[in-house]
Protein backbone atom coordinates (compact mmCIF):
# COMPACT_ATOMS: atom_id res chain seq x y z
CA UNK A 1 0.00 0.00 0.00
CA UNK A 2 1.49 3.77 -1.00
CA UNK A 3 0.19 6.14 1.16
CA UNK A 4 1.54 9.93 0.60
CA UNK A 5 1.43 12.86 2.81
CA UNK A 6 0.47 15.93 1.08
CA UNK A 7 -0.54 19.68 2.18
CA UNK A 8 -3.41 20.68 0.72
CA UNK A 9 -6.06 23.88 0.96
CA UNK A 10 -8.71 23.27 3.44
CA UNK A 11 -10.82 24.75 1.00
CA UNK A 12 -10.08 21.69 -1.40
CA UNK A 13 -11.03 19.16 1.26
CA UNK A 14 -14.23 17.45 0.48
CA UNK A 15 -16.58 15.86 3.54
CA UNK A 16 -17.77 12.46 2.76
CA UNK A 17 -21.20 12.45 1.56
CA UNK A 18 -21.34 8.39 2.28
CA UNK A 19 -20.07 9.55 6.21
CA UNK A 20 -21.14 6.29 8.01
CA UNK A 21 -21.65 8.37 11.41
CA UNK A 22 -24.72 10.15 10.02
CA UNK A 23 -26.97 10.34 7.11
CA UNK A 24 -25.89 9.82 3.21
CA UNK A 25 -26.43 13.78 1.73
CA UNK A 26 -26.53 14.70 -1.48
CA UNK A 27 -23.97 17.50 -1.16
CA UNK A 28 -21.11 19.46 0.86
CA UNK A 29 -23.57 21.56 2.87
CA UNK A 30 -25.80 18.73 3.86
CA UNK A 31 -22.71 16.55 4.72
CA UNK A 32 -22.27 19.55 7.39
CA UNK A 33 -25.36 20.19 8.83
CA UNK A 34 -26.08 16.18 9.39
CA UNK A 35 -22.70 16.10 11.40
CA UNK A 36 -23.90 19.46 13.30
CA UNK A 37 -27.72 18.01 13.94
CA UNK A 38 -27.25 14.22 13.20
CA UNK A 39 -29.96 12.27 15.89
CA UNK A 40 -33.29 13.91 16.72
CA UNK A 41 -34.55 15.14 19.88
CA UNK A 42 -32.07 14.97 22.71
CA UNK A 43 -29.49 13.43 20.52
CA UNK A 44 -29.75 16.42 17.88
CA UNK A 45 -29.10 18.52 20.45
CA UNK A 46 -25.85 16.66 21.60
CA UNK A 47 -24.79 16.48 18.56
CA UNK A 48 -24.79 20.37 17.85
CA UNK A 49 -23.02 20.35 21.50
CA UNK A 50 -20.71 18.30 20.57
CA UNK A 51 -19.90 19.98 17.36
CA UNK A 52 -19.58 23.84 18.91
CA UNK A 53 -17.35 22.09 21.72
CA UNK A 54 -15.22 21.01 18.86
CA UNK A 55 -15.00 24.45 17.38
CA UNK A 56 -14.00 26.01 20.54
CA UNK A 57 -10.86 23.31 21.18
CA UNK A 58 -10.02 24.19 17.39
CA UNK A 59 -10.09 27.86 18.04
CA UNK A 60 -8.77 27.56 21.48
CA UNK A 61 -5.78 25.62 21.35
CA UNK A 62 -5.23 25.73 17.28
CA UNK A 63 -5.31 22.31 15.27
CA UNK A 64 -2.58 19.56 15.99
CA UNK A 65 -2.71 18.52 13.05
CA UNK A 66 0.43 15.77 13.43
CA UNK A 67 -0.69 14.39 16.26
CA UNK A 68 -4.54 13.74 14.37
CA UNK A 69 -3.56 13.22 10.86
CA UNK A 70 -6.53 13.58 8.80
CA UNK A 71 -7.07 10.09 6.18
CA UNK A 72 -8.20 11.23 2.89
CA UNK A 73 -8.54 9.81 -1.08
CA UNK A 74 -8.59 11.61 -4.12
CA UNK A 75 -11.50 12.53 -5.59
CA UNK A 76 -12.80 12.76 -9.17
CA UNK A 77 -11.97 16.59 -9.50
CA UNK A 78 -8.08 17.30 -10.09
CA UNK A 79 -6.53 18.45 -6.63
CA UNK A 80 -9.51 17.64 -4.77
CA UNK A 81 -9.46 15.32 -1.80
CA UNK A 82 -12.41 13.57 0.41
CA UNK A 83 -11.92 12.86 3.79
CA UNK A 84 -12.20 9.36 5.25
CA UNK A 85 -11.75 10.09 8.43
CA UNK A 86 -11.74 13.29 10.64
CA UNK A 87 -14.94 15.04 9.06
CA UNK A 88 -16.28 16.31 12.62
CA UNK A 89 -12.65 17.89 12.95
CA UNK A 90 -13.02 19.51 8.85
CA UNK A 91 -16.74 20.59 9.40
CA UNK A 92 -15.38 22.67 12.91
CA UNK A 93 -12.45 24.45 10.84
CA UNK A 94 -14.70 24.96 7.67
CA UNK A 95 -17.16 26.97 10.46
CA UNK A 96 -14.60 28.95 11.65
CA UNK A 97 -13.01 29.56 8.30
CA UNK A 98 -16.42 30.74 7.23
CA UNK A 99 -18.96 31.36 9.72
CA UNK A 100 -21.48 33.39 7.40
CA UNK A 101 -21.92 30.70 4.59
CA UNK A 102 -23.10 28.12 7.12
CA UNK A 103 -25.70 31.10 9.23
CA UNK A 104 -28.16 29.34 7.89
CA UNK A 105 -27.51 26.36 8.94
CA UNK A 106 -26.82 26.82 12.72
CA UNK A 107 -28.72 27.92 15.95
CA UNK A 108 -28.42 31.69 16.80
CA UNK A 109 -26.52 30.83 19.61
CA UNK A 110 -23.91 28.85 17.66
CA UNK A 111 -23.40 30.95 15.25
CA UNK A 112 -22.82 33.78 17.26
CA UNK A 113 -20.47 31.49 18.96
CA UNK A 114 -18.62 30.73 15.96
CA UNK A 115 -18.71 33.82 14.59
CA UNK A 116 -16.73 35.63 17.82
CA UNK A 117 -14.27 32.55 18.22
CA UNK A 118 -13.58 33.28 14.68
CA UNK A 119 -12.27 36.60 15.03
CA UNK A 120 -10.66 36.16 18.17
CA UNK A 121 -8.87 32.98 17.30
CA UNK A 122 -8.30 34.08 13.91
CA UNK A 123 -4.52 32.92 13.88
CA UNK A 124 -5.31 29.25 15.09
CA UNK A 125 -7.47 28.53 12.66
CA UNK A 126 -5.70 26.59 9.80
CA UNK A 127 -5.55 27.57 5.78
CA UNK A 128 -3.70 24.61 5.03
CA UNK A 129 -3.87 20.97 6.24
CA UNK A 130 -1.51 18.03 6.37
CA UNK A 131 -3.49 15.13 4.99
CA UNK A 132 -2.43 11.07 4.47
CA UNK A 133 -3.97 9.88 0.81
CA UNK A 134 -4.61 6.65 1.02
CA UNK A 135 -4.89 4.75 -2.86
CA UNK A 136 -8.07 4.29 -3.97
CA UNK A 137 -7.80 2.21 -7.37
CA UNK A 138 -8.11 -1.57 -6.35
CA UNK A 139 -10.41 -3.82 -4.59
CA UNK A 140 -7.60 -4.69 -2.50
CA UNK A 141 -6.84 -0.69 -1.55
CA UNK A 142 -10.07 -0.03 -0.60
CA UNK A 143 -10.44 -3.43 1.80
CA UNK A 144 -6.87 -2.16 3.46
CA UNK A 145 -8.53 1.43 4.07
CA UNK A 146 -11.77 -0.10 5.45
CA UNK A 147 -9.78 -2.17 7.90
CA UNK A 148 -7.93 0.93 9.18
CA UNK A 149 -11.18 3.08 9.62
CA UNK A 150 -12.48 -0.31 11.53
CA UNK A 151 -9.69 0.37 13.72
CA UNK A 152 -10.41 3.13 14.18
CA UNK A 153 -14.04 3.10 15.02
CA UNK A 154 -15.40 0.01 15.20
CA UNK A 155 -14.31 -0.53 19.36
CA UNK A 156 -11.68 -2.98 20.94
CA UNK A 157 -11.83 -5.74 18.37
CA UNK A 158 -10.20 -7.78 20.48
CA UNK A 159 -7.37 -5.44 21.28
CA UNK A 160 -7.12 -4.89 17.48
CA UNK A 161 -8.51 -1.81 17.50
CA UNK A 162 -8.42 1.08 20.50
CA UNK A 163 -9.16 0.03 23.30
CA UNK A 164 -10.62 3.24 25.62
CA UNK A 165 -9.39 3.81 29.55
CA UNK A 166 -11.72 2.69 31.85
CA UNK A 167 -12.20 4.87 35.08
CA UNK A 168 -9.20 3.88 37.14
CA UNK A 169 -7.09 4.45 34.15
CA UNK A 170 -8.62 7.59 33.42
CA UNK A 171 -8.58 8.37 37.44
CA UNK A 172 -4.97 7.20 37.09
CA UNK A 173 -3.65 9.81 34.36
CA UNK A 174 -5.57 12.73 35.50
CA UNK A 175 -4.53 12.31 38.82
CA UNK A 176 -7.83 14.32 39.88
CA UNK A 177 -10.08 14.22 42.59
CA UNK A 178 -13.74 15.17 41.48
CA UNK A 179 -14.75 19.07 42.49
CA UNK A 180 -18.04 20.26 43.88
CA UNK A 181 -18.85 22.08 40.22
CA UNK A 182 -18.05 18.94 38.54
CA UNK A 183 -21.05 17.21 39.92
CA UNK A 184 -22.98 20.04 38.69
CA UNK A 185 -21.72 19.87 35.28
CA UNK A 186 -23.64 16.76 33.98
CA UNK A 187 -26.91 17.57 35.47
CA UNK A 188 -26.66 21.74 34.30
CA UNK A 189 -25.87 20.17 30.63
CA UNK A 190 -29.20 17.78 30.82
CA UNK A 191 -31.53 19.97 31.53
CA UNK A 192 -30.29 23.38 29.46
CA UNK A 193 -28.10 21.59 26.57
CA UNK A 194 -25.54 23.28 27.71
CA UNK A 195 -22.34 22.12 30.80
CA UNK A 196 -21.97 25.18 33.25
CA UNK A 197 -18.52 25.79 32.38
CA UNK A 198 -19.33 26.32 28.69
CA UNK A 199 -22.88 29.02 29.89
CA UNK A 200 -20.58 30.70 32.51
CA UNK A 201 -18.25 31.68 29.43
CA UNK A 202 -16.54 28.66 27.85
CA UNK A 203 -12.98 27.25 27.84
CA UNK A 204 -11.79 30.58 29.37
CA UNK A 205 -13.80 30.42 32.31
CA UNK A 206 -13.30 26.80 33.74
CA UNK A 207 -10.81 28.40 36.90
CA UNK A 208 -13.08 31.47 37.39
CA UNK A 209 -16.67 28.89 37.20
CA UNK A 210 -15.24 26.89 40.02
CA UNK A 211 -13.55 29.12 42.02
CA UNK A 212 -16.87 30.91 42.10
CA UNK A 213 -19.11 27.59 42.86
CA UNK A 214 -16.84 25.66 44.77
CA UNK A 215 -16.38 28.55 47.31
CA UNK A 216 -18.36 27.87 50.37
CA UNK A 217 -20.85 30.66 50.15
CA UNK A 218 -22.10 29.19 46.96
CA UNK A 219 -22.11 25.85 48.63
CA UNK A 220 -24.30 26.56 51.25
CA UNK A 221 -26.43 28.72 49.33
CA UNK A 222 -27.10 25.20 47.19
CA UNK A 223 -27.50 23.34 50.30
CA UNK A 224 -26.65 20.57 47.71
CA UNK A 225 -26.88 17.06 50.51
CA UNK A 226 -25.81 14.65 47.98
CA UNK A 227 -24.02 15.71 45.05
CA UNK A 228 -24.81 12.66 43.02
CA UNK A 229 -28.53 13.15 43.47
CA UNK A 230 -29.15 16.88 42.02
CA UNK A 231 -32.78 17.92 41.94
CA UNK A 232 -34.50 20.24 39.04
CA UNK A 233 -34.91 22.76 40.74
CA UNK A 234 -31.67 22.84 42.39
CA UNK A 235 -30.32 23.00 38.93
CA UNK A 236 -32.81 25.80 38.27
CA UNK A 237 -30.93 27.64 41.18
CA UNK A 238 -27.99 26.90 39.66
CA UNK A 239 -28.92 28.88 36.22
CA UNK A 240 -30.16 31.99 38.23
CA UNK A 241 -27.07 32.13 40.16
CA UNK A 242 -25.27 32.04 36.86
CA UNK A 243 -27.09 34.33 35.34
CA UNK A 244 -26.83 37.27 38.33
CA UNK A 245 -22.90 36.50 38.48
CA UNK A 246 -22.75 37.26 34.36
CA UNK A 247 -25.01 40.19 35.06
CA UNK A 248 -22.80 41.44 38.30
CA UNK A 249 -19.82 41.08 36.19
CA UNK A 250 -21.33 43.03 33.36
CA UNK A 251 -22.55 45.97 35.47
CA UNK A 252 -19.89 46.33 37.52
CA UNK A 253 -17.20 45.89 34.38
CA UNK A 254 -15.58 43.09 36.22
CA UNK A 255 -13.75 39.93 34.99
CA UNK A 256 -14.87 36.80 36.22
CA UNK A 257 -11.54 36.30 37.01
CA UNK A 258 -11.46 38.92 39.90
CA UNK A 259 -14.75 38.06 41.79
CA UNK A 260 -14.36 37.81 45.62
CA UNK A 261 -16.22 36.76 48.22
CA UNK A 262 -17.51 40.16 48.68
CA UNK A 263 -18.88 40.03 45.27
CA UNK A 264 -20.42 36.56 45.76
CA UNK A 265 -22.09 37.60 48.86
CA UNK A 266 -23.80 40.86 46.89
CA UNK A 267 -25.24 38.40 44.35
CA UNK A 268 -26.22 35.75 46.82
CA UNK A 269 -28.54 38.21 49.19
CA UNK A 270 -31.17 38.91 46.87
CA UNK A 271 -31.11 35.29 45.71
CA UNK A 272 -31.77 34.28 49.31
CA UNK A 273 -35.08 36.64 49.37
CA UNK A 274 -35.88 35.52 45.87
CA UNK A 275 -36.22 31.63 47.36
CA UNK A 276 -37.75 32.55 50.38
CA UNK A 277 -40.50 33.94 48.74
CA UNK A 278 -40.34 31.34 45.66
CA UNK A 279 -40.50 28.27 48.78
CA UNK A 280 -44.78 29.51 49.15
CA UNK A 281 -46.62 28.07 46.18
CA UNK A 282 -48.19 30.80 44.50
CA UNK A 283 -50.42 29.78 42.53
CA UNK A 284 -51.49 33.01 40.88
CA UNK A 285 -47.93 33.96 39.62
CA UNK A 286 -47.70 30.16 38.36
CA UNK A 287 -51.57 30.54 36.36
CA UNK A 288 -50.63 34.16 34.97
CA UNK A 289 -47.30 33.66 33.91
CA UNK A 290 -48.62 30.07 32.07
CA UNK A 291 -51.88 31.37 31.06
CA UNK A 292 -50.05 34.20 29.41
CA UNK A 293 -47.57 31.66 27.59
CA UNK A 294 -50.38 29.20 26.80
CA UNK A 295 -52.64 31.99 25.19
CA UNK A 296 -49.39 33.46 22.42
CA UNK A 297 -49.10 29.41 21.59
CA UNK A 298 -50.48 28.82 18.38
CA UNK A 299 -52.02 24.96 19.55
CA UNK A 300 -52.56 22.82 16.83
CA UNK A 301 -53.76 19.14 16.42
CA UNK A 302 -56.03 19.55 20.07
CA UNK A 303 -57.99 16.70 19.41
CA UNK A 304 -54.80 15.20 21.01
CA UNK A 305 -54.94 16.51 24.27
CA UNK A 306 -57.04 14.89 26.92
CA UNK A 307 -59.70 17.64 27.50
CA UNK A 308 -59.71 18.88 24.27
CA UNK A 309 -63.09 19.65 23.29
CA UNK A 310 -63.49 22.47 26.00
CA UNK A 311 -60.10 23.22 27.19
CA UNK A 312 -59.08 26.91 26.39
CA UNK A 313 -56.44 28.76 28.36
CA UNK A 314 -58.53 32.00 27.67
CA UNK A 315 -61.78 30.33 29.80
CA UNK A 316 -59.09 30.08 32.57
CA UNK A 317 -59.27 33.72 34.46
CA UNK A 318 -57.05 33.74 36.73
CA UNK A 319 -59.08 36.93 38.87
CA UNK A 320 -60.48 34.01 41.36
CA UNK A 321 -58.53 32.75 44.27
CA UNK A 322 -61.05 30.05 44.67
CA UNK A 323 -60.27 28.25 41.70
CA UNK A 324 -56.53 28.74 41.47
CA UNK A 325 -56.21 24.78 42.56
CA UNK A 326 -58.89 24.60 39.68
CA UNK A 327 -56.98 26.56 36.99
CA UNK A 328 -53.61 24.85 37.99
CA UNK A 329 -55.43 21.31 37.14
CA UNK A 330 -56.46 23.25 33.56
CA UNK A 331 -53.55 24.30 32.43
CA UNK A 332 -51.34 21.51 34.01
CA UNK A 333 -54.15 20.06 31.47
CA UNK A 334 -53.38 22.05 28.49
CA UNK A 335 -49.65 21.82 28.88
CA UNK A 336 -48.53 18.08 29.77
CA UNK A 337 -52.03 16.43 28.69
CA UNK A 338 -51.12 15.72 24.73
CA UNK A 339 -51.65 11.98 23.78
CA UNK A 340 -48.76 11.10 21.71
CA UNK A 341 -46.66 8.03 20.26
CA UNK A 342 -48.58 4.63 19.80
CA UNK A 343 -51.65 3.06 21.13
CA UNK A 344 -50.57 1.75 24.12
CA UNK A 345 -47.99 4.64 25.30
CA UNK A 346 -51.58 7.07 24.64
CA UNK A 347 -53.66 4.63 27.15
CA UNK A 348 -51.24 4.60 29.60
CA UNK A 349 -50.78 8.69 29.41
CA UNK A 350 -54.42 8.59 30.25
CA UNK A 351 -54.09 6.20 33.02
CA UNK A 352 -51.63 8.01 34.53
CA UNK A 353 -53.35 11.68 34.34
CA UNK A 354 -57.04 9.89 35.06
CA UNK A 355 -56.92 10.27 38.69
CA UNK A 356 -56.96 14.02 38.07
CA UNK A 357 -60.63 13.79 36.81
CA UNK A 358 -62.53 13.07 40.32
CA UNK A 359 -60.39 15.90 41.79
CA UNK A 360 -61.12 18.44 38.85
CA UNK A 361 -64.67 18.16 40.24
CA UNK A 362 -64.42 18.27 43.93
CA UNK A 363 -62.35 21.23 43.43
CA UNK A 364 -64.38 22.92 40.93
CA UNK A 365 -67.78 22.40 43.81
CA UNK A 366 -65.73 23.35 46.46
CA UNK A 367 -64.70 26.73 45.10
CA UNK A 368 -68.56 27.10 44.17
CA UNK A 369 -69.10 26.82 47.24
CA UNK A 370 -66.24 29.20 48.95
CA UNK A 371 -67.41 31.55 46.76
CA UNK A 372 -70.76 31.31 48.29
CA UNK A 373 -72.22 30.74 44.84
CA UNK A 374 -73.98 26.93 45.91
CA UNK A 375 -74.92 25.22 48.97
CA UNK A 376 -73.96 21.87 48.39
CA UNK A 377 -76.16 19.26 50.56
CA UNK A 378 -73.16 16.93 51.92
CA UNK A 379 -69.38 17.44 52.41
CA UNK A 380 -67.28 17.96 49.44
CA UNK A 381 -65.67 14.64 50.32
CA UNK A 382 -68.35 12.35 50.42
CA UNK A 383 -71.45 11.67 48.48
CA UNK A 384 -69.96 12.96 44.89
CA UNK A 385 -72.34 12.25 42.22
CA UNK A 386 -75.22 14.23 44.56
CA UNK A 387 -73.21 17.38 44.72
CA UNK A 388 -72.00 17.70 41.67
CA UNK A 389 -75.64 16.67 40.74
CA UNK A 390 -77.20 19.55 43.04
CA UNK A 391 -74.32 22.31 41.19
CA UNK A 392 -75.44 21.35 37.83
CA UNK A 393 -79.33 21.34 38.68
CA UNK A 394 -79.39 24.37 40.85
CA UNK A 395 -76.68 26.58 40.08
CA UNK A 396 -75.64 25.55 35.76
CA UNK A 397 -79.05 24.85 34.32
CA UNK A 398 -80.12 28.57 33.84
CA UNK A 399 -81.32 30.82 31.37
CA UNK A 400 -79.94 33.53 32.95
CA UNK A 401 -76.54 31.68 32.75
CA UNK A 402 -77.03 30.64 29.55
CA UNK A 403 -77.61 34.21 28.31
CA UNK A 404 -74.12 35.24 29.81
CA UNK A 405 -72.42 32.36 28.51
CA UNK A 406 -73.65 33.06 24.58
CA UNK A 407 -73.55 36.55 25.01
CA UNK A 408 -69.67 36.69 26.30
CA UNK A 409 -68.85 33.98 23.48
CA UNK A 410 -67.43 31.66 26.45
CA UNK A 411 -67.48 27.75 25.60
CA UNK A 412 -70.96 28.43 23.52
CA UNK A 413 -71.63 31.06 20.42
CA UNK A 414 -75.67 31.03 21.22
CA UNK A 415 -77.97 30.39 24.17
CA UNK A 416 -79.41 27.13 21.95
CA UNK A 417 -76.16 25.73 22.38
CA UNK A 418 -75.10 26.06 25.87
CA UNK A 419 -78.57 24.93 26.96
CA UNK A 420 -78.40 21.87 24.93
CA UNK A 421 -75.08 21.07 25.91
CA UNK A 422 -75.34 22.01 29.71
CA UNK A 423 -78.46 20.29 30.16
CA UNK A 424 -77.93 17.18 28.18
CA UNK A 425 -74.63 16.25 30.03
CA UNK A 426 -74.56 14.09 32.66
CA UNK A 427 -72.53 15.63 34.91
CA UNK A 428 -73.70 13.80 38.20
CA UNK A 429 -73.03 10.69 35.90
CA UNK A 430 -69.54 10.93 35.20
CA UNK A 431 -68.79 12.29 38.55
CA UNK A 432 -69.86 8.65 39.97
CA UNK A 433 -67.55 6.96 37.12
CA UNK A 434 -64.49 9.80 38.50
CA UNK A 435 -64.92 8.07 41.36
CA UNK A 436 -63.44 4.82 39.83
CA UNK A 437 -60.38 6.51 38.26
CA UNK A 438 -59.16 7.86 41.73
CA UNK A 439 -60.25 4.66 44.00
CA UNK A 440 -61.29 1.82 41.87
CA UNK A 441 -59.45 -0.72 39.27
CA UNK A 442 -59.73 0.94 35.59
CA UNK A 443 -58.57 -1.79 33.84
CA UNK A 444 -62.21 -1.77 32.09
CA UNK A 445 -62.19 1.37 31.00
CA UNK A 446 -61.52 2.13 27.67
CA UNK A 447 -59.65 4.92 25.56
CA UNK A 448 -63.15 6.66 25.14
CA UNK A 449 -64.32 6.36 28.33
CA UNK A 450 -60.96 8.48 29.44
CA UNK A 451 -61.38 11.02 26.52
CA UNK A 452 -65.36 11.46 27.77
CA UNK A 453 -64.46 11.88 31.51
CA UNK A 454 -61.71 14.77 31.02
CA UNK A 455 -63.97 16.48 27.90
CA UNK A 456 -66.89 16.40 30.57
CA UNK A 457 -64.48 16.77 33.69
CA UNK A 458 -62.98 20.31 31.87
CA UNK A 459 -66.43 21.42 30.97
CA UNK A 460 -67.96 21.15 34.22
CA UNK A 461 -64.74 23.18 36.08
CA UNK A 462 -65.21 25.76 33.80
CA UNK A 463 -68.66 26.41 33.65
CA UNK A 464 -68.67 26.25 37.19
CA UNK A 465 -65.44 29.20 37.58
CA UNK A 466 -67.26 31.21 34.55
CA UNK A 467 -70.87 30.95 36.95
CA UNK A 468 -68.99 32.28 39.70
CA UNK A 469 -67.71 34.95 37.64
CA UNK A 470 -71.81 35.35 36.18
CA UNK A 471 -73.29 35.42 39.98
CA UNK A 472 -70.73 38.36 41.03
CA UNK A 473 -72.05 40.41 38.04
CA UNK A 474 -75.87 39.51 38.71
CA UNK A 475 -76.80 41.28 41.65
CA UNK A 476 -80.37 40.36 41.40
CA UNK A 477 -80.46 36.71 41.65
CA UNK A 478 -80.39 34.26 45.10
CA UNK A 479 -77.11 32.84 46.20
CA UNK A 480 -78.73 29.26 44.46
CA UNK A 481 -78.51 30.92 40.92
CA UNK A 482 -82.16 30.68 39.96
CA UNK A 483 -84.03 33.30 38.33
Amino acid sequence: MSMKTVRVDVSDLLLWTENPRVAASSDQEEALNNIYQSGSGSSQRTSRRQLMNLVESIAVNGYQNAIEPIIVIEAKERGKYIVQDANRRLSAIKLLRNPREYQGMLEDKDYEKVLHLSKEYKDNVPEKLDVVVFPYSTEKDKEELQEVLARKHNGPMDGAGTVPWGTVAKDRFFKKRKEFTDYLEEPFEQQYGDNLTSYMGGSKSVTSTRRIFNSKLVKDYLDIKDPNDISQETVEKVKNLADEVKAYAKEHDLLLSRFKNDDIEAVLEPQREQNLNENKLDYKRIISLNRKELLKRQVTKRYRVLGYKWLKPEYVTCDDPCFEEVDMFLLGLSEYGELKGDADKRLLKAYLLAPAIRSLFELSIQALQDEKCAELPFSVSTHHKENVGHVHEHCLNNNKFYEYLASNRLLFTTFAEAKAVIEGTDFAGMAARSNSTAHKSMKNIQMMDFIALFNDAVLFAILCEQYASFSKRDQTKDPAGQD
